[in-house]
């Protein structure tokens, strides 16, 4: 980016549905962790337990990922945009 370039104070919102299923699948995918908090309490064995944890952090990733791809580059941008109001307001 051009240092002399104008940049919009407010950036425009992402539109689309695409955009909004994965901002909802990135958020989604941190609910994954609450699984977390129940995998000690299950009445199964260790090697059980220890694989319910590894398929939610696959699935949490993959969430990630999924969602990641759909919000794409005006999703980076505009987040982007936002995090450095923050840091220039503070």
């Amino acid at each position: 980016m051009n240092p002399l370039q104008k940049v919009d104070p407010n950036p425009a919102n992402p539109k689309g549905k695409a955009f909004w299923t994965g901002v909802g699948l990135v958020f989604s995918s941190f609910g994954v962790f609450l699984v977390y908090l129940v995998i000690p309490f299950l009445s199964v064995s260790f090697e059980a337990k220890a694989s319910i944890a590894i398929a939610a952090w696959i699935f949490s990733w993959g969430l990630s990922l999924v969602g990641t791809l759909l919000t794409g580059k005006e999703g980076y941008r505009y987040l982007k945009q936002l995090v450095r109001d923050r840091i220039r307001k503070s």
